[in-house]
């Protein structure tokens, strides 16, 4: 069993939504459903798209059988 990560992304995004700084991801979470704590986790998000940014987050513990939510504002 791994690490599961899940996300909620606009069903579309324009020049328009750029220039507003509409976000492409709402909601991203990621779950450990294995039985074992991990501990400094870093996620990276990185595209081959010019508007999108590296985001990166950092995870100083994600514990067994839990889930977290990260905050998608960029």
């Amino acid at each position: 069993m791994r690490i599961k990560i899940g996300v909620s992304v606009a069903s579309k995004i324009g020049f328009a939504s750029h220039q507003n700084a509409v976000p492409l991801i709402h909601d991203l979470e990621i779950t450990n459903p294995t039985s074992e704590d991990f501990q400094d986790l870093t996620l990276i998000l990185k595209a081959d798209l010019p508007f999108i940014e590296e985001v990166r987050w950092r995870i100083p513990l994600l514990k067994k059988k839990k889930a977290i939510s990260l905050l998608c504002s960029r």
